[in-house]
């Protein structure tokens, strides 16, 4: 993958069209259809993580106790990832040096959680984590078994969004696009069957990475880059 410089103002106008397409442009059942199959990068909100990834092909449909399962871990763990970036709010309440003693504790518990969660993960034997790209629509990432993957597959795809949770997010996805690179074959897919609530949570925590890459960027005066 190659990388290609977005300034800000391009990463803002693309959330603002992300924004009115999905809340002021109901689509067609053939808009919809034709959804399925184009590019979930383009024109959305891209970061570039490094996440471990575990996958599997779907021989057949989830049961209906599985997608609940699904849907209320994953649920439980972006409450987690994203509600941690709201506490802007409870810190303007609290004075100085009781902020002082939360961050110093917060910051204890942020470590214990990366060894614990280290350690799980090793247990789990969960890939090593690669460089991809991720938009809330869908994800390119390195694959070493691409050749046994066809363009229309369906997967079982565990994303380990955070090293100190052992936790992974986990969806359904097809596969768009095989994309060979000379440093390794590189698979695009696009989410699917999501249920509301466990899209809405990716999109904030979509638009949380990018916010830090930003903020990250401006603090070292460096520009963003996207893949």
């Amino acid at each position: 993958m190659k990388p290609a410089k977005n300034s800000h103002h391009n990463s803002f106008a693309i959330f603002v069209r992300f924004v009115v397409k999905i809340f002021f442009e109901p689509l067609t059942m053939q808009e919809s259809t034709q959804q399925e199959y184009e590019d979930p990068l383009r024109d959305h909100l891209v970061c570039c993580p490094q996440l471990s990834l575990r996958w599997r092909k779907l021989s057949q449909p989830l049961s209906d106790a599985e997608y609940f399962r699904i849907h209320n871990d994953n649920i439980k763990l972006m409450e987690v990832l994203v509600s941690g970036e709201d506490a802007g709010d409870v810190e303007s309440a609290m004075d100085k040096d009781s902020m002082k003693e939360i961050k110093k504790l917060d910051a204890k518990l942020n470590l214990l959680m990366v060894w614990i969660g280290q350690m799980m993960l090793q247990q789990q034997a969960v890939p090593s984590p690669k460089t991809v790209c991720l938009s809330s629509l869908g994800l390119q990432f390195p694959c070493d078994d691409a050749k046994d993957l066809r363009e229309n597959d369906n997967l079982y795809l565990e994303m380990f969004l955070e090293s100190r949770y052992p936790q992974a997010f986990i969806t359904l996805a097809k596969v768009i696009q095989i994309k060979p690179q000379a440093e390794g074959d590189e698979v695009l897919v696009r989410f699917a069957d999501l249920s509301e609530q466990n899209q809405q949570w990716l999109d904030k925590y979509v638009f949380q990475l990018h916010r830090r890459q930003v903020a990250l960027s401006r603090k070292t005066d460096r520009p963003l880059v996207f893949k």
